[in-house]
């Protein structure tokens, strides 16, 4: 009977060795899965020939047509290509601005447009420059690099320029020339 008992448990202790073996293996063997790293994909939307404009108290403050716009909806900054700006004056008359990039931060409501700037008011303004920031908190469009200000019997050049009105008014900084009269 020992004998019996003794082939009983080595039959036992072959099978708990076989199954063991048969788990070790299983799990050995089983295909590696890399851990997936938790990466935040930016929205990104695109859009074509589209308007973005602000309005306070129902009245329009300024528009700018895009024939690309590139929205981040994580950031809420608007990336624009070939740009038509125009900002609105209290009398009524306004002023378009050409340019070829722009961007627009939603959350603090600034526009920069870039990349050589032309633009063109209804009461025969026109200015060139570099660039043109409007900060939409003080309300305020600047004009930075190579600024060249026309308007009917005035030219003004500088290295910046500032208005609160849209260039009715204006501020010149750094290297700034005015001249006066029809002989410009």
């Amino acid at each position: 009977m020992t004998k019996k008992v003794n082939k009983k448990n080595a039959i036992v202790l072959i099978l708990v060795l076989l199954v063991v073996g048969l788990i070790y293996w299983a799990y050995a063997s089983r295909p590696k899965v890399e851990e997936t790293q938790n990466t935040q994909t930016n929205k990104v939307m695109v859009y074509h020939n589209n308007t973005l404009k602000e309005e306070v108290n129902g009245k329009l403050i300024w528009q700018c047509y895009a024939e690309t716009m590139t929205v981040d909806q994580d950031s809420q900054m608007f990336t624009m290509e070939k740009v038509k700006g125009t900002f609105y004056r209290e009398d009524g008359t306004s002023i378009e601005i050409n340019a070829p990039k722009a961007t627009y931060d939603q959350k603090n409501k600034n526009i920069e447009l870039v990349d050589g700037i032309e633009a063109k008011s209804s009461d025969e303004l026109k200015f060139k420059t570099d660039k043109v920031t409007w900060n939409g908190e003080q309300g305020i469009l600047t004009c930075e690099g190579n600024v060249d200000i026309n308007k009917p019997g005035m030219r003004a050049t500088a290295d910046k320029a500032e208005s609160k009105d849209a260039f009715t008014n204006f501020k010149l900084m750094g290297n700034a020339h005015i001249i006066k009269g029809d002989n410009q």
